[in-house]
């Protein structure tokens, strides 16, 4: 039985790390805003008392490695804990990651709930369908504690979790991907960079012709990006060109847009909206001003129609967006797609 109680003592021990790398994690949520902070008080507070029931499990572990421990309430104990690691684990990686990832504030921190509750509830589920098994490699095939589980808890369980999960991604990847025809983006148009500093990545939450609203039935938006960042970050100009259009006064997400427009001289117009209000440079703000490619002419935030910061970026000629490429996507033939990173190559210039 020693064997045993040290074993659960490690396996409680790695899931009490767990609890430490979320709770300190979501101390950063503070950095952001609504939705986010709501989000790592949640996590603070569920895991942290999760963590206060795994010491506790730590303890009768460890008293069941010296050999004066109750190995039937350890065990129950243990059985217990690892379904409520499972469950608050999905709740993690799934709900409280959808709202960290709402509003402004650090990008990580939805991908941190995302990627840690996944891999919680994995080794939840083994924890949970394995100890039997380690009970019965250490005290005997015969010992009334060798068997736990029905064989539909076996299938049923992770088989839910799986589902929920892969649809928690097909379905939102099915409505933003788009539909790219690359015969529509024209070799003359690819003199663009992406509209955030050199050397920095973003990811790419809606590209082009999708299904929700980057598309000519939205206000001529079919050719659209939206580059998820992090609010107050520099949004660089695409292209050189001058000043045609600034609007930067409203705040809050649901609301009317802010938006900064660069006439290029050919007849296309770029459009940055979503950005941060009163971020656009005072040189910036007289329609006429000169901008060259790579200075910074706005700061990122997340206003009007939109969930998380993030640059939404459209070339318009007329009242309908045209197929645009880039210099410094060196993938996917210049054309960013959606759910991908790219790494831009935009240099900052005074």
């Amino acid at each position: 039985m020693a064997a045993l109680g040290r074993t659960l003592f490690v396996i409680h021990l790695v899931f009490l790390l767990l609890a430490a790398i979320l709770i300190g994690g979501s101390i950063g949520g503070f950095l952001g805003s609504g939705y986010m902070i709501v989000a790592a008080l949640i996590v603070i507070v569920a895991w942290g008392i999760f963590a206060g029931l795994t010491i506790n499990a730590v303890r009768l572990a460890n008293r069941v490695a010296a050999g004066d421990g109750d190995l039937t309430q350890t065990l129950l104990w243990s059985n217990r804990l690892f379904i409520t690691l499972i469950a608050l684990s999905a709740v993690t990686g799934l709900a409280l990651g959808f709202l960290a990832f709402v509003g402004c504030g650090p990008p990580w921190l939805s991908s941190l709930y995302h990627w840690a509750g996944m891999l919680g509830t994995i080794l939840g589920f083994l924890a949970f369908f394995l100890l039997p098994v380690i009970v019965r490699a250490f005290v005997g095939e015969s010992d009334e504690y060798a068997t736990f589980h029905r064989w539909y808890w076996v299938v049923f369980m992770p088989l839910t979790v799986i589902v929920i999960w892969g649809l928690a991604w097909l379905i939102p990847y099915i409505i933003l991907k788009g539909d790219i025809n690359e015969s529509e983006y024209a070799a003359s148009n690819r003199v663009y960079k992406l509209p955030f500093p050199q050397g920095e990545s973003s990811w790419v939450i809606q590209g082009n012709n999708s299904g929700l609203n980057h598309n000519n039935a939205n206000s001529g938006q079919k050719f659209s990006w939206d580059f998820r960042r992090r609010c107050g970050t520099p949004v660089l100009a695409a292209r050189g060109g001058t000043i045609q259009s600034v609007v930067d006064t409203n705040d809050g997400m649901g609301g009317t847009n802010n938006q900064i427009q660069i006439n290029h001289g050919d007849g296309t117009i770029g459009f940055y909206l979503h950005i941060e209000r009163g971020s656009v440079p005072a040189r910036f703000r007289t329609v006429g001003a000169t901008v060259l490619q790579g200075q910074q002419i706005a700061k990122v935030g997340s206003v009007g129609n939109s969930m998380t910061g993030h640059v939404h970026f459209m070339v318009k000629q007329g009242a309908n967006s045209i197929g645009v490429s880039f210099t410094d996507v060196t993938d996917d033939r210049g054309i960013p797609r959606t759910f991908s990173s790219y790494t831009s190559g935009n240099r900052i210039v005074p």
